[in-house]
């Protein structure tokens, strides 16, 4: 089984979708309903992303891969980050989908993590916010 998060642009058919919204749950048959617990006051998608994937991992927990959607550095930055914590809840892959058309590909963050290692995956935000990125230095 896996997740597969949009922050923005279309919903494909095929495929799984969770954060389509700041508090809804959207299931292949477009059967859209309030999850409760997924509401919150964070008007950044990047953000918001974090505890919809948490959330799912903890709900379904045959969950083993996850794919976000997003050409956002600060996605990345914050994907690695929490990394260690989505991987305790039994995520296994945590995948990066970027860009359109012939332009698209996939960033398999696992093995990033893998080379990097927590610690620099834990500094690596601290950096990227010193750099000013757009949401993580407000």
């Amino acid at each position: 089984n896996h997740v597969h998060l949009i922050l923005s642009g279309q919903i494909e058919e095929d495929s799984f979708q969770l954060c389509h919204t700041n508090a809804v749950d959207a299931y292949p048959s477009r059967d859209i309903r309030e999850v409760p617990e997924l509401a919150n006051d964070m008007e950044e998608a990047d953000m918001r992303i974090i505890p919809h994937i948490k959330w799912h991992l903890q709900k379904y927990t045959d969950c083993k891969e996850v794919m976000v959607e997003s050409n956002d550095t600060d996605v990345v930055v914050l994907l690695l980050f929490y990394f260690e914590m989505f991987n305790t809840f039994g995520m296994q892959r945590l995948w990066i989908h970027y860009g359109k058309g012939a332009k698209a590909g996939y960033i398999p963050l696992h093995e990033v993590y893998d080379k990097l290692g927590q610690k620099f995956c834990r500094s690596l935000l601290k950096a990227h916010i010193g750099s000013g990125c757009d949401y993580l230095s407000k």
